[in-house]
Protein backbone atom coordinates (compact mmCIF):
# COMPACT_ATOMS: atom_id res chain seq x y z
CA UNK A 1 0.00 0.00 0.00
CA UNK A 2 1.01 3.34 -0.99
CA UNK A 3 -0.30 7.02 0.44
CA UNK A 4 0.88 10.19 -0.96
CA UNK A 5 0.02 13.89 0.55
CA UNK A 6 -1.30 16.12 -2.12
CA UNK A 7 -0.92 19.79 -2.27
CA UNK A 8 -3.80 22.30 -3.72
CA UNK A 9 -6.44 20.62 -2.28
CA UNK A 10 -9.27 23.00 -1.05
CA UNK A 11 -12.62 21.32 -1.72
CA UNK A 12 -14.54 18.65 -2.63
CA UNK A 13 -14.47 19.43 -6.36
CA UNK A 14 -10.86 18.96 -6.03
CA UNK A 15 -11.63 15.58 -4.51
CA UNK A 16 -13.74 14.44 -7.63
CA UNK A 17 -11.07 15.80 -10.40
CA UNK A 18 -8.45 13.66 -8.95
CA UNK A 19 -10.57 10.81 -8.44
CA UNK A 20 -11.35 10.92 -11.85
CA UNK A 21 -8.50 11.40 -13.52
CA UNK A 22 -6.70 8.52 -11.88
CA UNK A 23 -9.53 6.17 -12.81
CA UNK A 24 -9.36 7.53 -16.07
CA UNK A 25 -5.72 6.75 -16.42
CA UNK A 26 -6.07 3.07 -14.89
CA UNK A 27 -6.00 3.55 -11.08
CA UNK A 28 -9.21 2.01 -9.70
CA UNK A 29 -7.85 1.44 -6.28
CA UNK A 30 -6.83 4.92 -5.81
CA UNK A 31 -8.50 6.26 -3.09
CA UNK A 32 -9.00 10.50 -2.96
CA UNK A 33 -9.62 11.99 0.62
CA UNK A 34 -9.63 15.89 1.64
CA UNK A 35 -9.31 15.98 5.01
CA UNK A 36 -6.47 14.57 5.22
CA UNK A 37 -5.39 15.83 1.39
CA UNK A 38 -4.04 12.31 0.41
CA UNK A 39 -4.15 9.70 -2.51
CA UNK A 40 -3.92 6.14 -0.85
CA UNK A 41 -3.53 3.24 -3.48
CA UNK A 42 -3.96 -0.30 -2.25
CA UNK A 43 -0.99 -1.43 -4.10
CA UNK A 44 1.99 0.01 -4.72
CA UNK A 45 1.61 0.49 -8.40
CA UNK A 46 2.75 4.41 -8.71
CA UNK A 47 5.55 6.17 -8.50
CA UNK A 48 5.39 10.24 -6.67
CA UNK A 49 6.11 11.40 -10.92
CA UNK A 50 3.67 9.48 -12.44
CA UNK A 51 1.45 10.41 -9.75
CA UNK A 52 2.08 14.26 -10.23
CA UNK A 53 1.94 14.07 -14.21
CA UNK A 54 -1.71 12.87 -13.61
CA UNK A 55 -3.20 15.30 -10.97
CA UNK A 56 -1.37 18.15 -13.06
CA UNK A 57 -3.70 17.43 -15.96
CA UNK A 58 -6.52 18.42 -13.49
CA UNK A 59 -5.54 21.38 -11.85
CA UNK A 60 -2.35 23.42 -9.62
CA UNK A 61 -1.65 20.25 -7.57
CA UNK A 62 1.88 18.91 -6.43
CA UNK A 63 2.44 15.31 -4.54
CA UNK A 64 3.96 15.55 -1.27
CA UNK A 65 6.28 13.08 0.38
CA UNK A 66 4.74 9.32 0.92
CA UNK A 67 3.80 8.53 3.53
CA UNK A 68 3.05 5.16 3.84
CA UNK A 69 4.92 2.08 1.90
CA UNK A 70 3.51 -1.17 0.75
CA UNK A 71 5.13 -2.99 3.95
CA UNK A 72 3.11 -0.72 5.87
CA UNK A 73 -0.63 -1.84 7.12
CA UNK A 74 -3.00 1.29 7.20
CA UNK A 75 -4.48 0.66 10.40
CA UNK A 76 -0.95 1.87 11.30
CA UNK A 77 -1.83 5.34 10.32
CA UNK A 78 -3.14 7.64 13.15
CA UNK A 79 -6.48 8.71 12.92
CA UNK A 80 -7.05 12.44 11.86
CA UNK A 81 -8.20 14.53 14.49
CA UNK A 82 -9.59 16.70 11.67
CA UNK A 83 -12.00 13.60 11.16
CA UNK A 84 -14.06 13.30 13.81
CA UNK A 85 -14.15 17.50 14.57
CA UNK A 86 -18.16 17.83 15.04
CA UNK A 87 -18.22 20.09 17.78
CA UNK A 88 -19.00 23.48 15.86
CA UNK A 89 -21.99 21.18 14.77
CA UNK A 90 -23.57 20.17 18.14
CA UNK A 91 -22.58 23.70 19.63
CA UNK A 92 -24.62 25.63 16.65
CA UNK A 93 -27.40 22.78 16.91
CA UNK A 94 -27.44 23.81 21.17
CA UNK A 95 -27.65 27.55 20.52
CA UNK A 96 -30.18 26.78 18.03
CA UNK A 97 -32.18 24.78 20.84
CA UNK A 98 -30.99 27.38 23.54
CA UNK A 99 -32.60 29.53 21.20
CA UNK A 100 -35.92 28.00 21.04
CA UNK A 101 -36.64 27.51 24.72
CA UNK A 102 -35.98 30.97 25.28
CA UNK A 103 -38.21 32.33 22.06
CA UNK A 104 -40.58 29.80 24.29
CA UNK A 105 -40.05 31.17 27.46
CA UNK A 106 -40.49 34.60 26.60
CA UNK A 107 -43.90 34.10 24.64
CA UNK A 108 -45.37 31.81 27.26
CA UNK A 109 -46.29 29.37 24.51
CA UNK A 110 -44.57 25.73 24.61
CA UNK A 111 -47.08 24.13 22.09
CA UNK A 112 -45.73 21.47 19.90
CA UNK A 113 -46.61 23.30 16.43
CA UNK A 114 -44.27 26.59 18.50
CA UNK A 115 -41.49 24.93 19.36
CA UNK A 116 -41.02 22.80 15.89
CA UNK A 117 -42.00 26.03 13.43
CA UNK A 118 -38.84 27.78 15.69
CA UNK A 119 -36.21 25.19 15.28
CA UNK A 120 -36.87 24.26 11.58
CA UNK A 121 -36.99 28.18 11.15
CA UNK A 122 -33.72 28.87 13.20
CA UNK A 123 -32.33 25.55 11.98
CA UNK A 124 -32.27 27.06 8.03
CA UNK A 125 -31.60 30.21 8.90
CA UNK A 126 -28.38 29.30 10.64
CA UNK A 127 -27.57 26.56 8.10
CA UNK A 128 -27.68 28.63 5.31
CA UNK A 129 -26.10 31.83 6.52
CA UNK A 130 -23.18 29.12 6.84
CA UNK A 131 -23.16 28.00 3.31
CA UNK A 132 -23.84 31.84 1.92
CA UNK A 133 -20.26 32.32 3.15
CA UNK A 134 -18.99 30.93 0.16
CA UNK A 135 -21.42 30.10 -2.22
CA UNK A 136 -19.45 29.11 -4.64
CA UNK A 137 -17.17 26.73 -2.58
CA UNK A 138 -20.30 25.01 -0.94
CA UNK A 139 -22.03 24.51 -4.45
CA UNK A 140 -18.89 22.28 -5.43
CA UNK A 141 -18.30 20.60 -2.81
CA UNK A 142 -22.24 19.85 -2.63
CA UNK A 143 -21.85 18.80 -5.84
CA UNK A 144 -19.37 15.75 -4.93
CA UNK A 145 -22.70 13.63 -3.12
CA UNK A 146 -25.75 15.74 -3.78
CA UNK A 147 -27.73 13.71 -6.55
CA UNK A 148 -29.45 16.84 -7.91
CA UNK A 149 -26.54 19.30 -7.14
CA UNK A 150 -23.79 17.16 -8.53
CA UNK A 151 -26.13 17.25 -11.87
CA UNK A 152 -26.97 20.84 -11.42
CA UNK A 153 -24.53 23.50 -10.18
CA UNK A 154 -27.45 25.63 -10.09
CA UNK A 155 -29.28 24.06 -8.28
CA UNK A 156 -26.19 23.29 -5.71
CA UNK A 157 -26.03 27.46 -5.98
CA UNK A 158 -29.71 27.81 -4.67
CA UNK A 159 -29.55 25.82 -2.20
CA UNK A 160 -28.65 28.45 0.50
CA UNK A 161 -31.37 30.34 -0.44
CA UNK A 162 -33.90 27.72 -0.70
CA UNK A 163 -32.86 26.80 3.01
CA UNK A 164 -33.60 30.69 4.07
CA UNK A 165 -36.69 31.14 2.49
CA UNK A 166 -37.94 28.05 4.66
CA UNK A 167 -36.41 29.52 7.60
CA UNK A 168 -38.40 32.52 6.83
CA UNK A 169 -41.45 30.90 6.27
CA UNK A 170 -41.67 28.48 9.31
CA UNK A 171 -40.80 31.57 11.33
CA UNK A 172 -43.66 33.63 9.85
CA UNK A 173 -45.69 30.64 9.62
CA UNK A 174 -46.28 31.42 5.89
CA UNK A 175 -47.90 28.52 4.16
CA UNK A 176 -47.42 25.67 6.59
CA UNK A 177 -48.64 22.81 4.98
CA UNK A 178 -46.97 23.77 1.85
CA UNK A 179 -43.94 24.74 3.73
CA UNK A 180 -43.28 21.38 5.27
CA UNK A 181 -43.94 18.83 2.06
CA UNK A 182 -41.35 21.31 0.79
CA UNK A 183 -38.85 20.43 3.79
CA UNK A 184 -39.67 16.56 3.32
CA UNK A 185 -38.84 16.80 -0.24
CA UNK A 186 -35.48 18.62 0.03
CA UNK A 187 -34.50 16.39 3.48
CA UNK A 188 -35.71 13.18 1.72
CA UNK A 189 -33.41 14.25 -1.58
CA UNK A 190 -30.55 14.92 0.68
CA UNK A 191 -30.56 11.84 2.69
CA UNK A 192 -30.49 9.97 -0.76
CA UNK A 193 -27.13 11.71 -1.63
CA UNK A 194 -25.40 11.10 2.04
CA UNK A 195 -26.30 7.67 2.18
CA UNK A 196 -25.17 6.98 -1.37
CA UNK A 197 -21.85 8.78 -0.11
CA UNK A 198 -21.45 6.81 2.85
CA UNK A 199 -22.05 3.84 1.53
CA UNK A 200 -18.89 4.47 -0.37
CA UNK A 201 -16.79 4.71 2.37
CA UNK A 202 -14.86 7.29 0.90
CA UNK A 203 -14.03 10.92 2.52
CA UNK A 204 -16.52 13.60 1.90
CA UNK A 205 -16.68 17.08 3.05
CA UNK A 206 -20.07 17.48 4.58
CA UNK A 207 -21.45 20.68 2.81
CA UNK A 208 -24.56 21.21 5.61
CA UNK A 209 -22.34 24.21 7.12
CA UNK A 210 -20.64 25.30 3.56
CA UNK A 211 -16.64 25.46 3.81
CA UNK A 212 -16.35 28.28 6.24
CA UNK A 213 -16.35 25.00 9.09
CA UNK A 214 -14.34 21.58 7.57
CA UNK A 215 -16.36 18.53 8.84
CA UNK A 216 -16.68 15.02 8.23
CA UNK A 217 -19.06 13.82 6.10
CA UNK A 218 -20.41 10.97 9.44
CA UNK A 219 -23.82 9.34 10.13
CA UNK A 220 -24.66 12.35 11.68
CA UNK A 221 -25.21 14.27 8.69
CA UNK A 222 -27.46 11.72 7.58
CA UNK A 223 -29.63 11.61 11.04
CA UNK A 224 -29.49 15.52 10.37
CA UNK A 225 -31.38 15.28 7.41
CA UNK A 226 -33.75 12.13 8.39
CA UNK A 227 -34.78 13.94 11.50
CA UNK A 228 -35.57 17.01 9.48
CA UNK A 229 -37.56 15.13 7.11
CA UNK A 230 -38.96 13.06 9.76
CA UNK A 231 -40.02 16.48 12.17
CA UNK A 232 -41.46 18.12 8.86
CA UNK A 233 -43.73 14.97 8.10
CA UNK A 234 -44.78 14.47 11.70
CA UNK A 235 -45.98 18.90 11.03
CA UNK A 236 -47.70 17.43 7.49
CA UNK A 237 -49.94 14.97 9.74
CA UNK A 238 -50.67 17.42 12.67
CA UNK A 239 -51.61 20.44 10.58
CA UNK A 240 -54.04 17.84 8.34
CA UNK A 241 -55.48 16.71 11.26
CA UNK A 242 -56.52 20.50 12.42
Amino acid sequence: MSEFNIEGMKCGSCVTKIDQALKAAGFSDATVTLSPPRVKFSSNSITNDELQAIISTVGEYKVGKSELSAHQSATEIPNDPNDEKLTPLFVILSYIVGGVFLRAWIAGDYSFTSLMNNFMGGFFVVFSLFKLLNLSGFAEAYATYDIIASRSRTYGLSYPFIELLLGIAFFTGFAPLATNIATLILMSIGSVGVLQALRTKRKFQCACLGTALKLPMTKVTLVEDVTMGLMAFIMIIHQMQY
